[in-house]
């Protein structure tokens, strides 16, 4: 984080600023494709590096690589492990080829706003308008105004990045503990997670057949909108002092994407409702040009909410979770009953926080009710997501999937007790492991989709299939190896949360469930490579057993010779035999790629025997017609078959005798004749 952000501790400088309420970081993690003619293509450094590109081209956003010339910088720095380093932060001196994280800061956030519209917090109105979500009356609407300090955006090799905002509460109107449930719940999300059915059409058939084009405009039937309900009214983010830079999300943009294209059924349709305007805004048009025009794609990794990072300091709440006195009850022999005043037990300080309505809430970032109606299940579940080391000292931890939150006292409580290190170590160092946490879930299911991806290849493509897997498999064995840590630093607060964080995301379950995944791409290429080499043996077996039978009669004929005939006839026959060998093997050659070419998934496959009797024909035809049938056409033969003697007259066998000094062919045979009577 940058100087700015770590001067949350008043100094001469900025004592006029109001105190710190709450800080607050929403973090939106998302991955990115690519296609190239259309089609997906697989995740490489080039896309990374042309990313990073694309954000400087913009002009908007300013690289930064990490340095330890701050003291916050430096105590983060040695918190982690060296190995960790690598992945957290980015240094000037890394070759690019090795890079695992490329660090951008926007240039004109800082000192901007980010405006959030609610409805109004029930505890801030009349009991009986309790129900009322404000989308009537604007009366029962909040806006809640918090002050950017910087807007982060983190690429990662592996496909992945991270927008972070990073805003602060220092307004007195908005310090209440139920405010800030209302910031955390309304901030976090980016678009809607449902769109309600009017009650009157529901437990009718009509209620499935309602479409977006049935809602009308947001202005006509608010009632109708998920606005004020799961989602904020509106979201305005203002970069700068420039309250003209910057955008306004009240998801009206979406809604007539939706009804312009009946709902999501095209990539056009998809890509339009995508990036919130919100995020749109930070990401800035320039680099969203770039993104389309490379057709890339970018898509959140978790659902419609962001991860919520939270400080909240109040001196009431934290004595409420940490009682230092309880009131009793106790009767006295007269039997008059008194109250006193006693020190708490373990258990009822316990007690206090796990019935506690606000903690449950504010640890799991819901707002204007829990949303667990059943006392067990409660408190099991509030107990797995609280972290009581420091309790004692008011000071309470929660995790969760989408949250890593902190209870503690106002600022300059923990000021008067040397314990305002919290805030800072909750904005670098712990929300350092929130983001880490949140890119290995990315990567994981990043990782699974591009395991889909593969093994779904058309079997045309099967060819490249190793290739792909074997790319994957290695960025897999790197991301277990270089991202997937079991521990991050030796401090045991910081071992405590971290586990905390794996668990409450189930990301042990989900790596191993990956690494099945990769197991059985592994298995399935091996078999298609298995069936690959079993289909070359078989060809080779088939080109075997097609020249087999021209190689056997090739070297009978040239041992013996025809009988009978003349070294002129037989060279000539010797040679047509040849040819007409060469001949049969291609064509049988031939036919056995048509058939395995053009017949790959053909059940019925009835002409296969009747090709290869044919092939086998062709093998006799080879071994017993070519010499007598071309003996006969040859030169050694006159038009009506009767044999030429050109014994002695054969220039080619008087220029061999002359060379040899070889006898006439018949004294040889005469001479050979007299041997074998002998």
């Amino acid at each position: 984080m940058s100087e700015q952000s770590k001067k949350t501790i008043e100094t001469p400088e900025n004592e006029p600023r109001p105190s710190l309420v709450s800080h607050h970081v929403f973090l939106l993690p998302f991955k990115w494709t690519k296609k190239r003619g259309g089609e997906e293509v697989l995740l490489d450094i080039h896309q990374f590096q042309d990313l990073s590109r694309a954000l400087i081209d913009s002009k908007k956003w300013e690289n930064e690589p990490f340095t330890i010339d701050k003291i916050a910088n430096y105590n983060e720095w040695h918190y982690f492990y060296e190995y960790v380093r690598e992945v957290l932060y980015e240094t000037a001196d890394e070759q690019p080829e090795k890079q695992f994280i490329k660090h951008f800061r926007h240039k004109e956030a800082a000192g901007g706003k980010y405006v959030i519209t609610t409805p109004k917090p029930w505890s801030q109105r009349e009991s009986e308008r309790k129900k009322d979500d404000g989308s009537q009356d604007i009366n029962y609407r909040k806006t809640y105004t918090l002050d950017i300090d910087e807007v982060y955006l983190h690429l990662y090799y592996t496909g992945v990045g991270v927008l972070s905002f990073h805003l602060e509460n220092r307004r007195q109107d908005q310090n209440k503990p139920d405010d800030i449930l209302y910031i955390n719940q309304y901030g976090r999300r980016v678009f809607p997670p449902f769109y309600p059915i009017p009650a009157e059409k529901v437990g009718r058939s009509d209620a499935f057949s309602h479409h977006f084009g049935d809602i009308g405009d947001i202005k006509d039937q608010p009632q109708w909108h998920p606005n004020g309900k799961e989602v904020a009214y509106s979201i305005k983010i203002e970069m700068g002092q420039n309250s003209k830079s910057g955008a306004t999300e009240d998801w009206s943009n979406l809604l007539r994407n939706l009804q312009e294209h009946k709902g999501i059924v095209s990539e056009k349709a998809k890509s339009k409702h995508a990036i919130p305007e919100l995020v749109e805004a930070a990401f800035v048009a320039p680099f969203l040009k770039h993104i389309r025009q490379r057709e890339y794609g970018l898509k959140s990794v978790l659902d419609d909410r962001m991860f919520v990072v939270c400080w909240y300091g109040d001196d009431k709440q934290s004595n409420k979770l940490n009682p230092k006195q309880v009131w009793d009850n106790k009767q006295r022999l007269s039997g008059r009953t008194i109250k006193y005043r006693r020190h708490p037990s373990s258990n009822e300080k316990q007690q206090a926080i796990f019935s506690s309505d606000w903690w449950y809430k504010f640890v799991f970032v819901d707002a204007a009710m829990v949303t667990v109606q059943e006392a067990e299940m409660r408190q099991s579940l509030i107990k797995k997501a609280s972290y009581l080391r420091w309790a004692g000292y008011g000071t309470f931890y929660g995790v969760t999937d989408y949250s890593l939150v902190l209870l503690s006292s106002s600022l300059p409580s923990l000021k008067e007790e040397n314990a305002e290190f919290l805030v800072t170590h909750l904005q670098s160092i712990y929300y350092k492991l929130a983001e880490l946490t949140l890119v290995q879930r990315a990567c994981v299911q990043h990782f699974s989709d591009e395991v889909t991806h593969v093994s779904s290849f058309p079997k045309e493509r099967e060819a490249q299939l190793a290739k792909q897997a074997s790319l994957l498999y290695k960025r897999y064995i790197r991301f277990v190896n270089r991202i997937y840590f079991r521990e991050v630093t030796a401090q045991v607060q910081g071992i405590e949360l971290y586990e905390m964080l794996q668990k409450q995301s189930r990301l042990r379950d989900a790596v191993e469930s990956l690494n099945d995944e990769v197991e059985e791409l592994n298995a399935f290429v091996k078999q298609i490579n298995d069936d690959r080499q079993a289909e070359g043996l078989n060809a080779l077996a088939v080109i075997g057993a097609v020249i087999a039978g021209p190689s056997l009669f090739l070297s009978l004929l040239g041992a013996h010779g025809l009988p009978g005939e003349s070294v002129a006839c037989q060279q000539k026959v010797y040679f047509w035999s040849v040819w007409l060998c060469i001949g049969i093997a291609m064509l049988s050659w031939i036919l056995y790629y048509c058939y395995q070419r053009f017949t790959p998934n053909t059940k019925d496959k009835w002409w296969k025997i009747p090709l290869l009797l044919v092939i086998a024909g062709l093998l006799i035809a080879s071994i017993f017609l070519p010499p007598n049938h071309l003996a006969k056409k040859s030169p050694c033969y006159s038009d009506d078959g009767n044999k030429v003697e050109q014994l002695e007259s054969s220039p080619f066998l008087q220029e061999m005798r002359d060379e040899s000094n070889v006898a006439p062919l018949d004294s040889t045979i005469s001479n050979s004749q007299n041997l074998q009577n002998q």
